[in-house]
């Protein structure tokens, strides 16, 4: 790893350890708040040709709020191109935080005064859901839906918890990505199986899949499975893309 570089990141830290874990030695996360972090990647070219490479997650998290958090940390690599940016790009991060709770808050008092079910009577997208598979106990299956927008994203995770034996799952981890006028929007979440989100946002990515959400489930059967998980839930993320493609 390249001295600089690990100096800026070891600096950084430093200052921002309330916030900032190591990933890798040319990764970092900046976590914000409940399941909202930012994953940062440092090109091999960084800093002179390259700009820091991120990734934003946060499920629960508007998208008007991430798309604002994109857009500050854009301007600033194009501002600092071709010097060192770890710095102002936590800092745009970390000065966003109030803003994030206050927005946390109101949807928690919303929830708590709201019982309707909120989509109900909405014409919700087919789900298709593939065959179990059964690793020492532990027991995965898969569930993927065409998506043009957050608001069916959101109706899909709503409507497999509407299924007791998936709202029991130990994890119901997903990844999604539809495409807007100018980008792709795209997002994942563990649900407690670290690392599983992000995994599958890169079969997604790699299979140049678009316009559709990956559930994978997981229901544990008290033996841990290591790595052979994440392959699991690997090829059953690839399987539901193949799937929904030949539909």
């Amino acid at each position: 790893m390249d001295n600089d570089v690990e100096m800026e990141i070891q600096s950084n830290l430093m200052i921002f350890e309330d916030i900032m874990e190591i990933v890798n030695e040319r990764s970092f996360k900046i976590n914000l708040l409940k399941d909202c972090f930012v994953v940062f990647t440092l090109p091999s070219q960084y800093p002179l040709s390259a700009s820091p490479q991120y990734f934003i997650s946060g499920p629960s998290v508007s998208i008007e709020f991430k798309e604002s958090i994109k857009k500050k940390l854009n301007d600033i690599c194009k501002e600092y191109f071709g010097s060192q940016a770890v710095y102002e790009c936590i800092n745009i991060i970390q000065s966003a935080i109030p803003a994030l709770e206050t927005e946390s808050s109101v949807e928690d008092k919303m929830s708590t005064e709201e019982h309707v079910q909120p989509y109900e009577n909405s014409i919700i997208p087919s789900i298709i859901s593939s065959d179990t598979l059964t690793d020492r106990k532990s027991v995965f299956q898969g569930h993927v839906a065409r998506v043009k927008n957050m608001e069916e994203v959101n109706m899909v995770l709503w409507k497999l918890k509407q299924v007791k034996k998936i709202a029991n799952a130990t994890h119901n981890m997903y990844a999604y990505r539809f495409s807007l006028q100018n980008y792709v929007s795209h997002d994942c979440d563990d649900d407690g199986e670290s690392g599983a989100g992000a995994k599958m946002a890169q079969v997604l990515h790699l299979m140049k899949a678009e316009d559709l959400i990956v559930v994978v489930s997981r229901w544990y059967g008290g033996i841990q499975l290591g790595p052979d998980r994440f392959r699991h839930i690997n090829n059953i993320t690839r399987d539901c893309v193949n799937n929904i493609m030949m539909d």
